[in-house]
């Protein structure tokens, strides 16, 4: 984050601070809250769940690569064998002449296997890549919906991520004077049956 953004984000936090101070005085003491939203997020079911599928869809992928890869092996074993043979000597004219035809068509044969299982690979792969992110994104926008609400309803004025790190690798509001950990009461939420892992 650069120091423009370093400074929006003091001035949206001492806007919110002013403003809810200004509520604090009115109602009482100002209520501040910390979470580790990545915490929740690592330990939530249906992350685990999203990540055990794309598990799966991977071993998949792999799968259906592994016909290509056997087609390839047998290539390159033929490709060894009649370089062999030709090295040896004990072949006829003839059939050094007919190796050589065939020598060149298989070699393409070859790289046009090993470019298909590339491609089908990558693409696949991207495809897949695109679903996870788009789900973690769909996850981690419930988890934070579930925060809000359970501090609106808890009465906080203000809920600071524990987790958030900027470019520098450093929690934008590294501390925050008298602030409740919600992040445990957040996790009986998220899973009323005892459905967080790790």
């Amino acid at each position: 984050m650069n120091f423009s953004g370093l400074s929006a984000l003091f001035l949206f936090l001492s806007l919110g601070l002013t403003s809810a101070q200004e509520n604090a005085e009115e109602s009482g003491a100002f209520k501040v809250a910390v979470v580790d939203i990545q915490e929740l997020f690592r330990g939530y079911h249906k992350t685990l769940l999203a990540e055990k599928e794309s598990h799966n869809v991977r071993a998949e992928i792999e799968k259906k690569s592994q016909s290509t890869q056997n087609e390839i092996h047998s290539l390159r074993e033929i490709l060894k064998k009649m370089e062999k043979a030709v090295k040896s000597g004990a072949l006829t004219d003839e059939e050094v002449d007919e190796m050589k035809r065939e020598g060149p068509l298989l070699i393409r044969d070859l790289r046009l296997l090993e470019k298909k299982q590339k491609e089908e690979q990558d693409s696949a792969s991207k495809e897949l890549n695109g679903q996870v992110v788009r789900r973690m994104e769909k996850i981690l926008s419930e988890i934070r919906q579930e925060v809000q609400d359970y501090a609106e309803e808890a009465g906080f004025d203000l809920v600071v991520d524990s987790s958030g790190k900027n470019s520098s690798q450093v929690a934008p509001v590294p501390f925050v004077k008298d602030a409740i950990d919600i992040t445990d009461s957040m996790k009986r939420r998220l899973i009323p049956n005892q459905r967080f892992g790790r």
